[in-house]
């Protein structure tokens, strides 16, 4: 099934499943509605949206806008400003683990223009679920999450040979062990569904939308250092990337209410450019070509990181020790 369900009540949507959304279909009508709903509830509660340095010159080439995150919410003034100043709309990249939180929000992000991102971290922990009906531990996922990037074997024990020998779906793709092994088939799996939100993105780029991401990853109260994950996607796709800092989320909302006389601040910055020829042979999303464009990946989304941090209010700039104090561990992949 696309969308299984384990004990705990933990849910895991497959490769089938993300070939199912259309990132076009009723896009429109819930995302027109949802701004405009959101728009007159905030002004009546004195909500207030300032927004600085947006300019239809900014959107002359396909983009992909990235931000801090701070919120579950932070997306929403984003898109509302764009569309309200701009006339401009964009599709949000969310991790799975986000369609996993019930019938009810897959249904509202799968329909409201949002791409579904995976990842190697994600493909471990799903696979671990569908075979064993549990999350593995965070000394487990770390074993495996080891042997499939760096190769390390696993312990000769009963619990390893069933992952490495067990024929099965492997979220939707197939896992024959005569064939291929474990961390190949991980891999293979990874790079299918990032193919499949690769596709989904270009269907949304060919109407009209921009691209948009969370470098970070993951959500924390000050900014953190961004994973590669937004840029390759800007080199698979030929994009531009927008910095946006968005200040304010933390004291404006209350869980998912906006308070009284909330105030966000969202602040665009330069487009920054993919420099010529530096990706020419890289394949975006394979473990190969990561370590072979190592150095040139990290320090190009440093420097796209920084052009964050400085649109950001000095509360919300870099976390003193660059850690995030969100989710950590296997739950940033699963709930």
């Amino acid at each position: 099934m696309p969308v299984e369900k384990f004990s705990g009540g933990v849910e895991i949507v497959d490769w089938l499943w993300m070939q199912q959304i259309d990132p076009i279909r009723l896009r429109r009508v819930t995302h027109t509605t949802l701004v405009i709903s959101r728009i007159q509830w905030w002004r009546t509660l004195g909500f207030e949206v300032v927004t600085e340095g947006l300019s239809a010159d900014l959107f002359t080439r396909p983009t992909l806008v990235v931000q801090n995150h701070t919120h579950k919410l932070d997306w929403l003034p984003v898109r509302s400003e764009l569309k309200l100043h701009v006339n401009r709309e964009m599709s949000s990249w969310i991790k799975l683990r986000g369609f996993n939180e019930g019938p009810i929000q897959r249904w509202f992000l799968a329909n409201s223009g949002n791409i579904p991102i995976s990842s190697r971290g994600y493909v471990i922990i799903a696979d671990h679920l569908e075979l064993f009906d549990r999350r593995p531990s965070e000394e487990e996922y770390r074993l495996l999450r080891r042997h499939v990037d760096d190769g390390e074997p696993l312990p000769k024990n009963t619990w390893a040979w069933k992952i490495q020998n067990t024929p099965r779906r492997m979220l939707g793709w197939g896992f024959v062990p005569e064939v291929m092994s474990y961390s190949q088939a991980v891999r293979s799996t990874f790079m299918d569904m990032m193919s499949t939100s690769l596709s989904l993105a270009r269907r949304s780029l060919t109407e009209g939308y921009m691209m948009h991401m969370y470098p970070e990853g993951t959500i924390s109260s000050r900014l953190c250092p961004g994973k590669n994950g937004a840029l390759q996607v800007a080199i698979a796709l030929g994009l531009q990337i927008v910095p946006v800092g968005v200040s304010g989320m933390r004291e404006a909302f209350d869980g998912l209410m906006a308070a009284k006389d909330g105030r966000v601040t969202i602040r665009f910055g330069k487009p920054w450019q993919i420099p010529e020829g530096r990706y020419d042979e890289h394949v975006p999303f394979d473990l190969e070509s990561e370590r072979r464009f190592h150095d040139e990946l990290t320090q190009d989304t440093q420097e796209i990181m920084e052009g964050i941090n400085e649109l950001l209010e000095p509360d919300y700039q870099w976390m003193p020790d660059l850690r995030p104090d969100g989710k950590s561990g296997i739950f940033r992949f699963v709930t």
